[in-house]
């Protein structure tokens, strides 16, 4: 399969997301030590936003499903390793956009009530538009 999952998707997810690491055995030490500080101690630290690769996995399928319903198209069709690539970046962006949307508060814009478009809508926003000329259109003619 063109679009599986591995680290350099990884490595290129967390390029959007700064301040975001992998959830690995030496940062759930970290967190158990900080157990032991006082709440303003804990508050002073450089904390960052961890993520398994298992939830990044999830993720990644997430967005390949959104991807071929988007495009209307099976992602293994493309025979350009170019197209591949171009298709694979605007995922990998994608995906760090829903990210972003799962653990980030969204504001919502007190004078009329509308959500304000937040990073991880950017992101998805500029995936889509990386995508659309590469969306599946069937001519009709009458």
């Amino acid at each position: 399969m063109a679009f599986q999952f591995n680290e350099d998707i990884t490595n290129n997810i967390l390029n959007y997301l700064e301040g975001w690491e992998l959830k690995t055995e030496d940062t759930q030490n970290k967190n158990e030590v900080t157990s032991f500080l006082s709440e303003s101690e804990t508050d002073n630290l450089n904390v960052s936003k961890e993520i398994t690769v298992e939830e990044l996995e999830t993720f990644w399928v997430k967005t390949l499903n959104y991807a071929e319903s988007y495009l209307q198209v099976k992602l293994d069709s493309f025979d350009s390793e170019i197209i591949k690539n171009v298709i694979q970046t605007a995922m990998e962006s994608w995906c760090a956009g829903l990210i972003y949307r799962k653990y980030n508060i969204r504001v919502i814009d007190q004078v009329d009530e509308t959500q304000t478009t937040g990073y991880g809508d950017e992101l998805i926003i500029q995936a889509k538009s990386i995508l659309k000329p590469y969306q599946y259109k069937k001519l009709v003619i009458w």
